[in-house]
């Protein structure tokens, strides 16, 4: 056997272990590079991100790479901060509008922009972006959902628009006329402030349309069509036979048919309206409308009651007793029509109503319950004689005559002899209007004004509204007298007697009488009048204009007057009114055509 020495080897050995050899050299050299490529990698990303916000980084253009947050975010808030407070134009079906992103709630967290780019940068083509300056990122938003909302809502009611229901109408003919509804709409709000707070600072900056919801009618043509099938056609289909009847004579026996009455079809479309009643349409019939279509052909029938009046005889008032009639109650009537108006055949469409007996509206007991019994107070106003006062001052008694005020009631002079139109009654006068005289309807009027309100003032009616003219006339008793103007000024007393007042009035070719009639509450009332005081100056005007009155200066002065009411001679009650009178003008008309006065 052959000697082993210690630097023999295996066979084959020399290839083995010079193969290890050159693996353990390569591994330690690849060791190596991938040391030094790391080292080049970190010392990359550590340059890339050594600054709070990484190089190559913008937001809409602006770069921000290598800021702090707070430099960072200054610097988007400087560049960017006019586009982000730009209007946000809206549409919503025909309406628009623009939104101040501010007052909608909108708004960019401009630290939070700035921080969402910060930290280390490990992704190899995160890192590469950085290097080549390619990293965009977009503004953070924030929105406040309330404030939007309430941006919104006006935009929502411009653009609302309310659904039409179908309607069922008859024409004059009585023939039945159909219209489909109309949806309407509205802005789907929730919807809308997601859109406009996803298109808040999008580039480019578009108008932004937003959803528009269809609202559906509350009642659907189906359902109208139903209605105009089962009742608007059939209740005008024919004639409706009335049988008016009175009691039998027995308590068993049947009514008794007193005469007939035919419903023509144009009577029942007059009384009938049609309307929306939930999810259906509702078809009426007006009792008073039916009954005042059938007048004429109940008149032979009924037999009107009266009410009770009173008036004056020989100086005192007298009851004149109310009567009972009898009648066809309207009521009754539209209940006995209602239910054959869906029938279609003549037999089928007759109905019966019964003759009652129609109370009076004001009775004989209610009457005397009011105890007008004797004269409270008179009061006489002269007037110069002139057309229009005559028939204005009469209008104005004749609507007055005959009023009685119940306890408690207040009296209104306007509501009584009413607006003073030409269908009224009244024609052009004389009237006071910014301190000058002037024509115009109703002029005069005031004469009957204030002798209602000096009637009123004696017979101790509570004052709750009396204005005196602004000019002093002489005709009236300074300090008590009184004025009204339709819609401005009126005369208004209450009567706090016990018992009912009674108010006449008569108008003669120059004056108008006032009376008032009850039950005395007071034994004496009395008025004082104070010295005339605060004197003022006029001024003299030259007018050329056609609606020119000449008047004469009269100077303005102050005067009270003072009312004592007095029950067995003790005074119960006192009260002063005051009165300024401002200067009448001097006005002289140059005009040819001008009024005479």
């Amino acid at each position: 056997m052959a000697p082993v020495t210690e630097d023999a080897s295996p066979p084959g050995g020399d290839d083995a272990a010079a193969s290890s050899r050159r693996g353990r050299r390569l591994g330690a050299a690849l060791g190596l590079g991938a040391v030094l490529l790391a080292g080049g990698y970190a010392t990359t990303v550590w340059a890339v991100s050594s600054s709070d916000v990484p190089e190559g980084t913008t937001v809409r253009g602006v770069d921000i790479g290598g800021l702090s947050t707070d430099e960072a975010a200054a610097r988007l808030e400087a560049e960017l901060g006019d586009e982000a407070s730009a209007p946000i134009p809206v549409t919503a079906g025909e309406a628009s509008t623009e939104l101040d992103p501010a007052e909608s709630g909108l708004a960019v967290d401009w630290a939070a922009t700035a921080g969402q780019a910060t930290g280390l940068v490990l992704r190899p083509s995160a890192l590469l972006a950085h290097l080549r300056g390619e990293v965009a990122i977009e503004p953070v938003t924030t929105v406040d959902e309330p404030a939007l909302t309430a941006a919104l809502a006006d935009l929502a009611e411009v653009a609302a628009r309310e659904p039409e229901d179908p309607t069922i109408r008859y024409t004059r003919k009585a023939v039945v006329r159909f219209e489909p509804g109309v949806p309407g709409q509205a802005l789907d709000v929730p919807a809308a402030a997601d859109q406009v707070a996803a298109a808040y600072l999008q580039v480019p900056t578009a108008t932004v349309a937003l959803p528009i919801q269809q609202v559906p009618p509350a009642v659907s043509d189906e359902e109208a069509r139903r209605v105009v099938t089962e009742l608007a056609e059939p209740a005008v289909a024919a004639p409706v036979t009335l049988e008016v009847t009175r009691r039998g004579k027995d308590a068993d026996a049947p009514d008794v048919v007193i005469d007939t009455v035919t419903i023509d079809p144009v009577d029942i479309a007059r009384a009938m309206t049609f309307a929306t009643a939930g999810s259906t349409i509702e078809g009426t019939l007006d009792a008073e409308v039916l009954d005042e279509r059938l007048a004429d052909a109940l008149a032979g029938i009924e037999r009107p009651g009266r009410d009770a009046r009173i008036v004056i005889e020989g100086g005192r008032p007298v009851v004149v007793p109310s009567k009972s009639g009898r009648a066809v109650d309207p009521e009754a009537l539209a209940s006995a029509v209602r239910p054959v108006l869906t029938e279609r055949t003549s037999v089928a469409r007759t109905a019966q109503v019964r003759l009652t007996v129609s109370d009076p509206d004001f009775t004989t007991a209610e009457a005397k319950a009011l105890r007008i019994r004797e004269k409270l107070s008179s009061f006489r106003q002269w007037f110069p004689p002139a057309a229009y006062r005559y028939q204005n001052v009469g209008q104005a008694a004749e609507y007055l005559n005959g009023t009685i005020l119940e306890p408690g009631e207040t009296f209104s002079m306007n509501d009584t002899i009413k607006e003073r139109t030409p269908a009224n009654g009244y024609t052009k006068g004389f009237i006071i209007s910014g301190g000058r005289f002037r024509e115009e309807l109703g002029g005069g009027v005031s004469i009957i004004t204030t002798a209602t309100w000096t009637a009123g003032f004696y017979a101790g009616l509570e004052r709750v509204e009396q204005h005196p003219h602004g000019l002093y006339i002489s005709r009236y008793k300074a300090g008590l007298e009184a004025t009204v103007a339709w819609g401005l000024l009126d005369l208004r007393m209450r009567n706090e007697t016990g018992n009912g007042v009674l108010i006449t009035a008569q108008r003669f070719s120059d004056g108008v009488l006032i009376e008032m009639w009850g039950t005395k509450k007071f034994d004496e009332v009395t008025a004082a009048f104070s010295p005339r005081t605060n004197f003022t100056g006029y001024q003299t005007i030259t007018d050329d204009s056609d609606r020119c009155v000449p008047s004469e200066g009269v100077q303005g002065f102050s005067i009270s007057v003072t009312r004592r009411r007095i029950i067995d001679d003790r005074v119960v009650s006192t009260e002063t009114w005051p009165t300024r009178y401002k200067p009448t003008p001097n006005v002289v008309c140059t005009s040819p055509n001008a009024s005479p006065g």
